[in-house]
């Protein structure tokens, strides 16, 4: 049983918007989708969750997650902060939940073959919530891509071995004075790869984006991004699905512009679980970049201009003070 008290608002208003409102709706929508998949009676969930914890009480309130006597049950709720005054808020906030005290991406094993202990013992997932503040392309010293982006692929190494499917939601800065030459160049290449693999890809790409113009920075993220996803799935044995992408403007003094994803992630294995070919793979993998070029990017804010009843109802919940969980 659950019992939600009320607490004071906290700092953190900067990431209770109406836009985030809405992007938080449609994780709840998706991670319905998945539960229903798995058969279980509730998911087990990876979030950066924020001192308010707002995604957390939202999956408890649609009967996602479930907190019992002793808190979240059966190693559902696991977590990572990197700041020890913020860890220890969210540690108190979330019983018996399993916290990683660092960013995600040493949770996965930052710039190494392997795992860290917790992520080891840990994985598998259903939802894996990556709800990052920062931009997804700002590369370090000599590495090959940036540690978050490195991390996304670790994820799917890290499922694999599980051989699980998840659902991924992924949100990323998309200004461009924060990513690095080195990081915008990465994502072109990306891009470009399949321009020369597949005719009728360039074709469509040629037709729509003349000259590599995207037009605004956002539509350049949420393309390469979603290719780079799909790419690295079907590395890992993955059909990735691109469910929904969006952009919107982030809350706080800075006001970035925010691009969000979700990915269905299906495991399909090897033929025999171990080693060899697996020649659909290619054909899942084609279909789905080409679907991509389809995938409309969404702005939250032309969405809610137009729906001023799902603006109305998203604004009382940024109303909501932040949840507070007690065993009962």
């Amino acid at each position: 049983m659950l019992q939600i008290e009320y607490q004071k608002k906290s700092d953190s208003e900067a990431f209770n918007t109406v836009n985030k409102a809405f992007v938080r709706e449609r994780w709840i929508f998706y991670a319905k989708e998945r539960l229903k998949r798995t058969g279980h009676t509730y998911i087990r969930l990876f979030t950066l969750p924020g001192v308010d914890c707002r995604d957390v009480g939202l999956f408890v309130e649609h009967g996602l997650l479930y907190i019992g006597k002793i808190g979240f049950i059966n190693d559902t709720l696991a977590f990572a902060e990197k700041i020890p005054e913020r860890y220890i808020r969210i540690k108190n906030a979330l019983p018996n939940s399993r916290g990683f005290k660092g960013t995600y991406q040493y949770f996965v094993g930052r710039r190494s073959i392997g795992f860290s202990p917790q992520a080891e013992k840990w994985f598998p997932f259903d939802v894996i919530n990556l709800d990052f503040t920062g931009p997804g392309f700002l590369h370090t010293n000599d590495y090959k891509t940036s540690s978050i982006m490195y991390s996304i692929k670790k994820t799917f190494e890290a499922q694999k071995l599980k051989r699980q499917s998840f659902t991924l939601f992924l949100t990323l800065t998309a200004e461009e004075k924060m990513d690095t030459e080195e990081g915008k160049t990465e994502l072109m290449n990306c891009i470009r790869e399949n321009k020369e693999r597949f005719a009728d890809f360039k074709i469509k790409y040629e037709e729509m984006f003349d000259d590599d113009n995207f037009g605004t920075y956002q539509r350049f993220i949420s393309f390469g991004v979603s290719k780079v996803i799909i790419k690295w799935g079907a590395e890992n044995q993955f059909d990735v699905n691109e469910k929904e992408c969006c952009t919107y403007t982030g809350g706080g003094s800075k006001r970035n512009k925010m691009v969000s994803f979700i990915f269905e992630c299906e495991y399909i294995g090897l033929p025999d679980g171990y080693g060899g070919t697996l020649t659909s793979m290619d054909k899942v993998y084609v279909e789905r970049i080409r679907s991509i070029l389809n995938l409309e990017l969404e702005i939250v804010e032309s969405i809610l201009s137009k729906d001023k009843k799902l603006k109305e109802k998203l604004e009382q919940e940024t109303q909501k003070v932040p949840y507070s969980f007690k065993p009962c």
